[in-house]
């Protein structure tokens, strides 16, 4: 499934979830397209996509001089029908895939999804996963933070005492925390791993890694990264640049330390720095991809320059399926398994690192 259509999945779930709330009761005026397309910061056509999903499903009527009408309330659940509380960092960028995912195998089994976004505020994290327990869910899977802000092993703790089925999705819980909890995750070091394989296979030797650090995703990229380019004997000396963000100039600084260094492959962490970092490149006159081959990860954002970037591709959609999936199996079984499935990322060629 495309960005663009699991964007529209996600902001349909939204006002979805707003009007079972009953932050739309039925003849309330919705917000207008524009305010809509600002709040989940997508275009207009995404916004009126969504809105049209939720006319067809009889929730919602467009009417000429009065805007979106809501003329009905999703029914509750039946008790046979499950009904999956989610959680998730954001509605935006990485995620609308995974709800995607989720909202698909959980609608296909006749159930619905109850969506929560902490949008990346873990103070309030807490309080909302609250809210959603309150709401009596059937099983809950959830994105939560546990690398950095909260203390993972007391939330780890208070996540296994909930007494429903849950599934961490996109979060491997690290040591002994969290061990009887299921998830499914992509393996974010064996995509560090895949992108240096890349370059190395191009004949790059002189390797760069410019990525955000202490985040879960990062610190697994940096190690399948330090373990590959060490397997190939590749160089990094002062060529790896990881913090928690980069400001215009610090990206400037290091388009410079790529030319004084005379790198000739480099690693992102994410594509939106990948494509930031572009311009000041090309300022030091180093070409993308015949000095420099560039693969970033994530694949959420084009670039400027007419370079379409290589990346390795995390398999949003699939892990919300198949944590769907298993989170609906455990309502089935008796004493369910801890199920703990790792996911391959892919790898997406493209003219940054040369001819596909």
């Amino acid at each position: 499934m495309s960005v663009g259509g699991s964007l529209t999945l996600a902001v349909a779930a939204s006002v979805r979830q707003e009007i079972v709330s009953g932050k739309w009761p039925l003849q309330a005026r919705l917000p207008t397209d524009q305010s809509l397309a600002r709040e989940h910061c997508v275009g207009l056509n995404t916004v009126r996509r969504a809105l049209g999903l939720l006319v067809e499903e009889g929730l919602v009527e467009r009417r000429r001089g009065s805007g979106s009408i809501v003329v009905a309330i999703p029914g509750a659940a039946r008790s046979d029908q499950p009904m999956v509380g989610l959680m998730v960092p954001s509605t935006r960028w990485y995620y609308p895939d995974l709800i995607a995912g989720v909202e698909q195998v959980v609608g296909q089994a006749g159930g619905h999804v109850l969506l929560r976004s902490t949008e990346q505020q873990p103070a309030h994290e807490l309080a909302l996963l609250d809210d959603l327990v309150a709401r009596q869910p059937t099983a809950l899977i959830l994105v939560p933070t546990i690398f950095g802000g909260l203390d993972p092993r007391k939330y780890l703790r208070r996540l296994e005492s909930l007494g429903l089925p849950l599934v961490l999705a996109e979060r491997v819980p690290a040591g002994g925390h969290g061990r009887d909890l299921s998830w499914v995750a992509t393996d974010t070091r064996r995509g560090g791993e895949a992108a240096v394989r890349h370059l190395t296979s191009l004949g790059r030797r002189r390797i760069g890694l410019l990525s955000s650090r202490d985040t879960a995703t990062s610190e697994e990229l940096y190690a399948g990264f330090s373990a590959a380019v060490a397997e190939s004997g590749a160089r990094v000396d002062r060529a790896v640049l990881r913090q928690p963000e980069f400001s215009d100039e610090e990206l400037v600084a290091y388009a410079e330390r790529v030319r004084r260094l005379r790198l000739d492959g480099l690693v992102c962490l994410d594509d939106m720095t990948a494509n930031r970092l572009l311009g000041p490149l090309s300022r030091q006159g180093i070409r993308v991809p015949d000095d420099l081959a560039v693969i970033a990860y994530e694949n959420s954002v084009t670039t400027r320059n007419g370079s379409e970037l290589s990346t390795i591709e995390p398999p949003r959609f699939e892990v919300g399926r198949l944590a769907a999936q298993v989170v609906l199996r455990a309502l089935e079984v008796p004493d369910p398994a801890v199920v703990q499935v790792s996911v391959a990322p892919r790898l997406v060629v493209r003219s940054s690192t040369g001819d596909p």
